[in-house]
């Protein structure tokens, strides 16, 4: 079973659909302040950055998800932390997660944003994770 992890969640700006060749097949919930440009933000889910070693995964510092789907997750990092290609995300309550990234790009001298796609055996997790966020989608539409 996964918790609520968060008891103030952050503004949930949109949740969207995309269709069409060469896009998402996931529904993706995005957390981000149209207002600010990108590099400033702080609107995200908190996270730990953990990297694989023989028999656990040591955390190396934080991170700033900015988006979230079934299928990966965006976030944004110091450039000084050494991420490679496969990395574990925590956020407060949920199980740890890995996921394999696909791209990154520095936002600003010290930031860098990285694309990521979570390993399959993620996928019953990210599911309860996901419901959670859609039904808080759904009660601030109601409310």
């Amino acid at each position: 079973m996964v918790r609520p992890f968060f008891k103030n969640t952050p503004p949930l700006a949109e949740v969207v659909e995309e269709s069409g060749p060469g896009r998402r097949l996931d529904p993706r919930v995005y957390f981000h302040d149209g207002e600010t440009p990108f590099a400033e933000q702080s609107s995200g889910v908190p996270a730990l950055v953990k990297v694989p070693l023989l028999c656990f995964a040591r955390t190396i510092g934080r991170a700033v998800i900015k988006d979230l789907s079934l299928g990966g997750v965006g976030f944004l990092a110091p450039s000084r932390l050494e991420i490679l290609d496969r990395v574990y995300l925590k956020m407060n309550d949920s199980p740890t997660l890995q996921c394999r990234i696909l791209h990154r790009r520095e936002v600003a001298p010290l930031l860098t944003f990285y694309g990521a796609c979570w390993y399959p055996n993620n996928r019953r997790e990210m599911e309860g994770i996901m419901a959670q966020w859609f039904k808080i989608h759904q009660q601030e539409d109601e409310d």
